[in-house]
């Protein structure tokens, strides 16, 4: 298996359910190359990240765009 970017893995945040991990599990089958990676994080980068992220602060963030 291949790790890019950093050495430690994070929790799925949002995974509510135990059907949502199931199919969170099958990522693992996904293997990228390192164009695809490249790729996905150049889009990833360019997405603003906020410090708390309950509901009502996400809504607040929504309704200013």
């Amino acid at each position: 298996m291949i790790f890019y970017g950093n050495d430690f893995i994070s929790p799925i945040l949002g995974a509510r359910k135990k059907e949502y991990i199931a199919e969170n599990q099958s990522a693992e089958d996904v293997i990228l190359t390192d164009g695809e990676f490249k790729n996905m994080q150049q889009e990833l980068d360019k997405i603003t990240i906020y410090d708390n992220r309950t509901d009502e602060d996400i809504a607040k963030e929504r309704s200013k765009s």
